[in-house]
């Protein structure tokens, strides 16, 4: 390519350098010194060849810039397009939003989940203040306990009906991709049942795939190639590789730190399913002792909130697993979320 380009520029400048000369000719006045007619032996008027040489000059400097610009017309070709990539590209965002909207779905579940635990403390605080107003009346208590509870209450209700009102925004605008393609993830909004294990079978396969997918490395491989092929100069090419070598680093850095989340998430799923069957016995032991008199309905109460708070710690601990997986399984594809 580089020959043609040379063999071209040669052609042209023969051509343009031909014109110039028989333009110099045709223009070029006859040398006859004419008859001496004052002191100096020439013509008053007569040029004495400075007019020319500043008119060859020009016409030099002309040439001149002609033959540069076209040098750079011809060394600057038409910038290559990788059509490949920019599909590649294309669908990275396809996926990005998908990430984004299965992450949503993730935290509005997790939301739903808080607020049954809050409307569960509601329930419990308003029956502890009704005992409360009773004790106070028979002297058993005093005003600023009263007051505690009833400040308790109407935060539990304030922080659910702002909870109640960003969760059906959030709910509203998820369930806008419900039944499009790679939107099969958003379901009831109830905690979810996951599995234990992720597309990928070892932190070795996430990391490649990953580093094997990711458009963004793709892109910088792609940028040296073609600096290599223009003949960039090396310190320019070098800033490239160590981008490239730069980008690779946090990409393993992001699988090994998704996969040590996966791990523990896997880990504190499993303590908790484990823990579950305990957790439900205990709720059926209070029942047992409520209806059997031995506990108030407001102990019973504080009892059964006890155990839902640590079945809300299971549950979040479901969610959390289901999110990881989700986050590998898109890395996967060269897909990061942040």
């Amino acid at each position: 390519m580089k020959k043609l380009k040379t063999f071209t520029v040669i052609i042209l400048s023969l051509v343009m350098l031909l014109s110039f000369s028989m333009t110099v000719i045709a223009d070029e006045p006859p040398i006859v010194p004419p008859p001496p007619n004052n002191d100096n032996g020439y013509y008053n008027g007569y040029d004495n060849g400075n007019g020319l040489v500043a008119e060859l000059e020009a016409r030099i400097a002309v040439l001149e810039a002609t033959l540069a610009a076209l040098m750079a017309a011809l060394d600057t070709g038409a910038p290559f397009t990788d059509h490949a990539l920019i599909e590649r590209q294309r669908q990275e965002a396809i996926e990005l939003e998908r990430f984004m909207y299965h992450m949503t779905y993730y935290s509005i579940v997790l939301s739903v989940a808080h607020n049954d635990l809050l409307i569960r403390q509601r329930t419990l605080t308003e029956r502890q203040l009704q005992l409360e107003n009773v004790r106070l009346e028979l002297g058993f208590t005093t005003q600023n306990n009263v007051d505690d509870l009833s400040a308790m209450l109407n935060s539990l209700v304030r922080q659910i009906e702002l909870n109640n009102t960003t969760t059906q925004a959030q709910r509203r605008h998820v369930e806008t991709r419900r039944g499009r393609e790679g939107y099969g993830f958003i379901g009831n909004f109830s905690i979810p049942s996951p599995s234990t294990t992720s597309t990928g079978r070892s932190l070795d396969d996430l990391r490649t795939n990953l580093v094997r997918n990711n458009t963004a490395l793709a892109a910088l491989e792609s940028h040296i190639s073609q600096a290599w092929q223009h003949n960039m100069h090396w310190n320019e090419i070098r800033l490239l590789e160590e981008q490239r070598d730069l980008l690779r680093r946090q990409l393993e850095m992001a699988a090994m730190n998704s996969w040590s989340a996966y791990t523990a998430a896997r880990a504190e799923f499993n303590l908790a399913v484990s823990e579950r069957p305990l957790l439900q016995s205990r709720l059926n032991m209070i029942d047992e002792l409520f209806n059997l008199g031995e506990i108030s309905e407001v102990d019973r109460l504080a009892s059964r909130f006890a155990i839902y708070a640590e079945l809300h710690r299971a549950d979040m601990a479901a969610v959390a697993l289901a999110m990881s997986i989700a986050e590998l399984n898109y890395m996967m594809r060269g897909i990061v979320g942040s």
